[in-house]
């Protein structure tokens, strides 16, 4: 497993992937933009489910099915990597939003909301994209990983329709026209992730945790009965 790890981590720590997430980081410290933290947090997210795009991409994954190496360890060393990168995206987030926090006077509450968004993002895309991969190959997960990544765009987005600009005017009609029985996707968009108490978002990573748990369970269970 500890070779699996390395070898996952080696190509994340790429040129390729390191020099836009520093570009962005330095550019939301200097130009003071929470929302590019928020895309270091999506950038990060992804890279677990990148890495098995690599796997399939090099059939790696038919060729470590002949190493030492247990299905157990195949897919607990993904879940790992999760973790990694949920604490690399709080520890880039929380830095960034520290730096920032004076020139929007953000509180601890404000704060933690950020951290805690980020964590969310990087837990909930490998535990809903990883068990649908493992049990039937990343063709099939390359299709929620899509609808996931649009999903916490528009959350991110969602921040920027304030009705004093042109853009946030027309967003915010185009939400507001999306219903869903007496709310609008936007209002259910800012209960799950924009609530205005930190208690919420502490219970939806608490709920992600445990939803990482039974993928991780539904990963093994899928990928132990999947034939190469």
């Amino acid at each position: 497993m500890k070779g699996l790890l390395c070898k996952d981590l080696t190509e994340m720590l790429s040129p390729v992937n390191l020099i836009p997430a520093a570009v962005a980081m330095l550019a939301g410290m200097i130009l003071k933009l929470p929302y590019l933290f928020a895309c270091i947090a999506l950038f990060i997210a992804v890279m677990p489910a990148d890495s098995m795009r690599r796997d399939a991409v090099s059939r790696w994954e038919t060729q470590q099915m002949m190493l030492p190496v247990s299905r157990f360890c195949i897919v607990t060393e993904k879940y790992l990597l999760t973790l990694i990168c949920a604490a690399a995206a709080v520890l880039l987030t929380g830095l960034g939003m520290l730096w920032i926090a004076p020139a929007y006077q953000l509180d601890s509450e404000e704060l933690l909301l950020w951290v805690m968004r980020a964590c969310l993002c990087c837990l909930l895309i490998p535990a809903l994209v990883c068990p649908v991969s493992f049990r039937f190959g990343y063709d099939k997960g390359r299709g929620i990983l899509f609808l996931l990544i649009v999903f916490f765009a528009v959350v991110t987005a969602s921040e920027l329709a304030v009705p004093e600009t042109e853009f946030g005017t027309v967003y915010a009609k185009l939400l507001s026209s999306i219903s869903l029985s007496s709310m609008t996707l936007r209002d259910i968009l800012r209960i799950l992730l924009h609530g205005g108490s930190y208690k919420m978002i502490l219970i939806s990573v608490f709920c992600t945790l445990i939803l990482t748990f039974v993928s991780w369970l539904l990963s093994l269970w899928g990928f132990c009965r999947r034939e190469f």
